[in-house]
């Protein structure tokens, strides 16, 4: 807040308006600066037209204010509301990694920080460049798709001996996690179904005979 109040400020304009005194001998005798003393002066004369307003003129310029400034701020909620909206649903529809292209393409005048806020999107995966497999990964993946199409059954030690023949150590955590992200899986020789219809359809068949024996023999013991 200033020290020197608006009729003191007046005051000192009214005097070197008068041009009586010098600006340095005005600054003496009220104790200011003389670049206070120029800037008051000019403040002065840029509002003296404002003592000869009407009040209607005043009150008819509050009122516009007013009404544009509602108008605005209908309008900014309802640009909020259509904002929230659109993030809302993109954020829904989009994987991470599109929403990172999505951001490539920011206009400049939407900061990184404040696209990753409105998308609810963490800033630090924009910077995260996944780290691809080692050669000797790779070298085991080849190894391991060229066996595996000669061995389909071949399953995670069978692979990890293969690869000890080979010379090449891995251990059955590595092998494992190297067939997954292949999609690479061992094909083992399943149950048979049809063997289980026969079980049933005897069982059943025997179930029957039993019922139809038992009521033949009911028969003849009430005769």
């Amino acid at each position: 807040m200033s020290k020197f109040t608006s009729a003191f400020k007046a005051k000192v304009a009214i005097e070197a308006i008068k041009e009586k005194e010098t600006i340095a001998e005005l600054a003496k005798r009220f104790e200011v600066s003389t670049k206070k003393i120029v800037e008051w002066e000019s403040e002065f004369l840029a509002n003296s037209a404002q003592a000869f307003e009407k009040p209607a003129d005043s009150k008819k310029e509050l009122k516009k204010l007013t009404a544009d400034n509602k108008r605005l701020l209908k309008k900014v909620g309802q640009m909020t509301i259509e904002r929230d909206f659109f993030c809302e649903s993109l954020r829904g529809c989009r994987i991470e990694s599109e929403i990172a292209e999505i951001e490539k393409r920011r206009p400049a005048g939407l900061s990184r920080n404040r696209f990753c806020k409105l998308m609810k999107f963490n800033r630090s995966t924009l910077y995260y460049k996944p780290k691809g497999e080692s050669d000797e990964n790779l070298q085991i993946m080849e190894e391991m798709k060229r066996y595996h199409t000669n061995h389909p059954a071949a399953g995670v030690l069978t692979m990890v001996n293969m690869l000890a023949l080979k010379g090449i150590v891995a251990n059955p955590k590595r092998v494992r996690r190297l067939m997954r992200l292949m999609g690479i899986k061992a094909v083992y020789p399943q149950k048979s179904n049809v063997r289980l219809v026969c079980e049933e359809e005897g069982a059943a068949k025997i179930t029957f005979e039993l019922s139809v024996s038992g009521a033949q023999s009911s028969k003849n013991t009430f005769t």
